[in-house]
């Protein structure tokens, strides 16, 4: 059966899109019942990074839409200070999940009020990041937003008054 609706899913920092969705599926199923049916969930895989605020020891590469270059809220105890961040990735996932809400809308007839994007955490602040800055953004369905933040490096433009956003921290 076609879908209705898609909702384009981003997970927080060091989390896949396999495991996010594997987390919700059992609840959205449980919920939703039939109405699922139709509502097509993509969760995308933000690419795999090295992290600078964890220091030249810190080998390893995480699934992150961004780098961190500070860790205010972790070794720090600051989480009321906004990272530093790698804006330079921030554009580059924005530019990548642009085009996939795009591409949905597109197999929904260009229609982007059937289109939502969420996430969690890292994945929050980029779904608030892509909402306020596609430029259709504002006739999207709504943002889901969970633990996380709207960016200082986030223009807000003057005609998403009307964007839904769901948001819980």
């Amino acid at each position: 059966e076609e879908h209705a609706a898609t909702l384009v899913m981003l997970h927080g920092f060091t989390d896949t899109g396999k495991s996010f969705g594997s987390g919700w599926m059992p609840t959205l199923r449980q919920r939703l019942g039939n109405k699922l049916g139709r509502l097509k969930i993509v969760w995308l895989n933000a690419p795999t990074r090295s992290v600078s605020c964890y220091g030249a020891d810190f080998k390893d590469r995480v699934p992150a839409w961004h780098d961190y270059f500070t860790d205010h809220g972790g070794d720090e105890g600051r989480p009321e200070i906004e990272e530093e961040i790698d804006v330079g990735h921030v554009e580059w996932s924005r530019a990548r999940i642009h085009a996939v809400l795009d591409e949905e809308a597109s197999l929904l007839g260009g229609d982007f009020g059937r289109v939502a994007v969420g996430g969690a955490s890292q994945g929050c602040c980029m779904a608030l990041d892509v909402a306020l800055t596609h430029p259709r953004g504002g006739e999207l369905a709504g943002v889901f937003a969970s633990f996380g933040q709207l960016y200082s490096c986030t223009p807000i433009p003057k005609d998403r008054h009307h964007l839904r956003i769901v948001a819980f921290h």
